[in-house]
């Protein structure tokens, strides 16, 4: 199990910040230089690391996650 956060990254592009799409590890957010934007939520460490080491799929949701063979689950 790992604990993820919701997380937001400084978008040179934009000149501002942006909320990912992902949920991550405090590790991993780290890593990108961000900052969390929620509190922990404790998920199966399957759904880690699919793309992005320590990172959720996009759109990944840790209130309703996948069950079954599908663990590529996003709402």
């Amino acid at each position: 199990m790992a604990i993820v956060f919701r997380f937001r990254t400084w978008d040179i592009a934009s000149d501002e910040y942006r909320n990912s799409q992902r949920w991550a590890t405090e590790e991993a957010i780290e890593r990108v230089q961000g900052e969390r934007i929620s509190e922990g939520v404790e998920v199966d460490d399957r759904f880690l690391g699919q793309e992005v080491d320590g990172m959720t799929a996009r759109g990944f949701d840790p209130h309703h996650p996948p069950t079954g063979d599908f663990p590529n689950y996003v709402r």
